[in-house]
Protein backbone atom coordinates (compact mmCIF):
# COMPACT_ATOMS: atom_id res chain seq x y z
CA UNK A 1 0.00 0.00 0.00
CA UNK A 2 1.40 3.41 -0.85
CA UNK A 3 1.28 6.13 0.95
CA UNK A 4 -0.10 9.04 0.24
CA UNK A 5 1.27 12.89 1.37
CA UNK A 6 -1.21 15.48 1.49
CA UNK A 7 0.21 18.99 0.29
CA UNK A 8 -0.98 22.20 0.69
CA UNK A 9 0.68 24.95 -1.30
CA UNK A 10 3.61 22.38 -2.73
CA UNK A 11 4.61 22.03 1.22
CA UNK A 12 3.49 18.58 3.23
CA UNK A 13 1.13 18.99 5.54
CA UNK A 14 2.34 19.26 8.85
CA UNK A 15 5.14 21.55 7.52
CA UNK A 16 2.19 23.82 6.19
CA UNK A 17 1.17 23.78 9.84
CA UNK A 18 3.87 24.45 11.36
CA UNK A 19 4.63 27.67 9.39
CA UNK A 20 0.86 28.29 9.69
CA UNK A 21 1.00 28.53 13.23
CA UNK A 22 4.49 30.32 13.54
CA UNK A 23 3.39 33.16 11.77
CA UNK A 24 0.41 33.35 13.55
CA UNK A 25 1.96 33.56 16.79
CA UNK A 26 4.04 36.01 15.72
CA UNK A 27 1.42 38.01 14.18
CA UNK A 28 0.11 37.48 17.69
CA UNK A 29 2.95 38.24 19.52
CA UNK A 30 4.43 41.04 18.32
CA UNK A 31 1.94 43.43 18.72
CA UNK A 32 1.82 42.19 22.62
CA UNK A 33 5.26 42.53 23.22
CA UNK A 34 5.96 46.27 21.01
CA UNK A 35 2.86 47.52 23.58
CA UNK A 36 4.79 45.86 26.50
CA UNK A 37 8.15 47.57 25.49
CA UNK A 38 6.78 51.16 25.01
CA UNK A 39 4.84 50.80 28.38
CA UNK A 40 8.08 49.89 30.64
CA UNK A 41 9.86 52.94 27.85
CA UNK A 42 7.05 55.52 29.34
CA UNK A 43 7.47 54.36 32.77
CA UNK A 44 11.29 54.78 32.62
CA UNK A 45 12.46 58.22 34.52
CA UNK A 46 13.13 60.87 31.64
CA UNK A 47 17.46 62.32 32.01
CA UNK A 48 18.18 64.69 29.17
CA UNK A 49 21.75 63.74 28.61
CA UNK A 50 22.32 67.67 28.65
CA UNK A 51 21.08 70.67 30.44
CA UNK A 52 17.69 72.11 29.24
CA UNK A 53 18.21 75.99 28.88
CA UNK A 54 14.31 76.28 28.52
CA UNK A 55 14.90 80.61 28.63
CA UNK A 56 17.17 80.28 25.84
CA UNK A 57 14.09 78.16 24.14
CA UNK A 58 11.57 80.71 24.97
CA UNK A 59 13.61 83.55 23.80
CA UNK A 60 14.28 82.06 20.70
CA UNK A 61 10.52 81.12 19.90
CA UNK A 62 10.11 85.09 20.98
CA UNK A 63 12.11 86.40 18.96
CA UNK A 64 11.71 84.47 15.80
CA UNK A 65 7.46 84.78 16.38
CA UNK A 66 8.55 89.11 16.64
CA UNK A 67 10.97 88.87 13.11
CA UNK A 68 7.78 87.34 11.56
CA UNK A 69 5.47 89.59 12.63
CA UNK A 70 2.89 87.06 14.18
CA UNK A 71 3.67 88.80 17.61
CA UNK A 72 1.80 91.93 16.36
CA UNK A 73 -1.42 90.36 15.13
CA UNK A 74 -1.44 87.67 18.38
CA UNK A 75 -4.77 88.01 20.44
CA UNK A 76 -2.32 88.15 23.70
Amino acid sequence: MAKTVEKEFGLDLWLFCVVFVAGAALLFLVPILWCIMRKANLMREYRPKGTLEANDFVKQVVDEAAARGTLATCKA
